[in-house]
């Protein structure tokens, strides 16, 4: 599966926010309108556009760790995933992590990249500890906090 992380632009931004999750995951994720807000607050935030091809699939967001473990050295956060009800089911949202993966792997002094799911989202769950992740026994606001170590 090949998917591409763009960056948002003034002329892709609205499409992105357009973007929406089936109905029954609307409780599992923020909306990407949402997602772009926060991340003003948070320096070092990514925002990405998921792409098939030239289609605009999904989006992604990740950076410095602000909350899951903030006094971490090279702990890095993958804050949100999330791929457009059309285009569910077609390996866009592994491919989307494993990218995210990548990015992160090379930025500066990188260590560990943590994220977390609902514990009712059961597909993020295997999804995320099919590409590696690992629970930590913590939770942040409800949600299991899971680890990818990155680096030894």
């Amino acid at each position: 599966m090949s998917i591409t992380l763009r960056e948002l632009t003034r002329a892709t931004w609205e499409e992105c926010v357009d973007l929406d999750v089936a109905e029954d995951q609307q409780d599992f994720v923020s909306s990407n309108l949402v997602s772009l807000a926060e991340a003003q607050f948070y320096p070092g935030t990514v925002c990405r556009a998921v792409y098939a091809g030239d289609v605009m699939v999904g989006f992604v967001m990740y950076g410095p760790d602000a909350e899951y473990a903030p006094d971490e050295p090279g702990a890095y956060a993958f804050v949100r995933l999330m791929i457009d009800r059309h285009h569910q089911g077609q390996g866009y949202g592994r491919a989307a992590i494993a990218a995210v993966i990548d990015a992160v792997r090379n930025m500066p002094e990188s260590r560990i990249l943590y994220t977390s799911f609902v514990p009712e989202n059961t597909h993020a769950a295997h999804l995320y500890q099919a590409v590696g992740f690992q629970p930590t026994g913590r939770t942040l606001d409800g949600e299991i906090i899971v680890a990818l170590p990155l680096k030894p």
